[in-house]
């Protein structure tokens, strides 16, 4: 399982939206969420109970971002990724 950016690369604006791309190598529960640097979930994306095996790709935005750097992380039942993201005004 893997999760990588696409379109916008690292760095974001409030009103561009966020587009990752992820990978499930096996059928079960996945979550990708945007958490800050203390660990707390900021934007919850998709949280879905069963996705096949499969390439994903999920767009959201964060208009009410606060400047920073941020994690958007994929949580499967056997895996963790994430890759950072820096959101500016």
């Amino acid at each position: 399982d893997h999760i990588e950016s696409i379109a916008n690369g690292p760095v974001y604006s409030p009103d561009q939206p966020i587009t990752v791309r992820f990978a499930l190598a096996n059928l079960g529960p996945a979550e990708l969420s945007v958490v800050d640097l203390l660990g707390r979930t900021v934007s919850l994306s998709v949280l879905e109970s069963e996705l096949a095996a499969g390439t994903y790709e999920r767009t959201f935005a964060m208009p009410d971002g606060v400047p920073g750097v941020y994690f958007i992380v994929l949580r499967t039942a056997t895996t963790q990724d994430a890759i950072p993201i820096q959101l500016l005004r």
